[in-house]
């Protein structure tokens, strides 16, 4: 009985010592078990209307501007970041789809930009 405990214990103690493999060989030094993604692509994200002609154009809108702090901050309640999206798009179909355009493409920018500050200080 006593042999089989501590043999037990020994193969949990060398099993415990197996360095573990990143999930993609690309990235060995990926901390994490999920596969490291770089970057988020837009495809990935959005299925709407192209969005080529309001890539850096929402940079130069200063209700857009204003918004996205308060958007793309975490501690934002999803129902508070629901009804402020709503109320800002307001006006005709036309006008909701040019403002729900620029308002995708500056969250998309800015949450990026932080889910890169976040993986490099994974990383670091």
């Amino acid at each position: 009985m006593r042999w089989r405990i501590m043999i037990c214990t020994l193969l949990a103690v060398a099993g415990s010592t197996i360095p573990c493999f990143a999930a993609d060989p690309r990235y060995p030094d990926w901390p994490c078990a999920q596969a490291k993604v770089p970057e988020v692509s837009i495809a990935a994200v959005w299925a709407g209307p192209p969005l080529d002609d309001v890539t850096s154009k929402w940079k130069d809108d200063a209700k857009v501007s204003a918004l996205l702090p308060r958007l793309a901050a975490r501690r934002t309640p999803l129902d508070e970041a629901q009804k402020t999206i709503m109320e800002f798009l307001a006006g005709t179909t036309a006008q909701k789809t040019e403002a729900g355009k620029l308002l995708f493409a500056g969250l998309f920018d800015t949450l990026n930009a932080q889910r890169s500050q976040v993986m490099s200080g994974l990383e670091r």
